[in-house]
Order: C-alpha cells, then structure tokens, then sequence
C-alpha cells in the first residue's frame, strides 16, 4: 500500500491501488475514505488529489 499512486476506495472498506489490485480490506472501519487520507498525509507525507466516482460510495486519491 505504501507506493501506490492511486488508491481507490469504496464504502464497503476495499482499497485497491492503480492497477485496481485490492491492497487492504477494512470492512468494519467506520469510514474507510478518512482512513486512507490519513494514511496518506500522516504516513507517506504526501498530498492528493481527490476525486469522488460515485458520491458517498466510491473515493479516488491521487497522491501529489
């Protein structure tokens, strides 16, 4: 998960990375789209760009 470039995420707790490979499941997370943006700044250091599919369910970031 650490060198995806893109991760999409839906509201069922799937992350998939840009090749659409699932890289983590976080079914029970209470809001899986948050998870990821924190991991995202807090982790890799890194900005993104953000980019709802389907609003509410399908999330992709970007990494900058």
């Amino acid at each position: 998960m650490i060198s995806a470039t893109t991760y999409v995420i839906t509201s069922d707790g799937i992350i998939k990375d840009q090749n659409g490979c699932i890289v983590l499941r976080i079914p029970n997370h209470p809001n899986p789209f948050e998870y990821v943006r924190n991991f995202i700044t807090n982790v890799r250091s890194k900005t993104y760009n953000e980019n709802w599919e389907q609003l509410g369910e399908k999330l992709i970031l970007v990494v900058a």
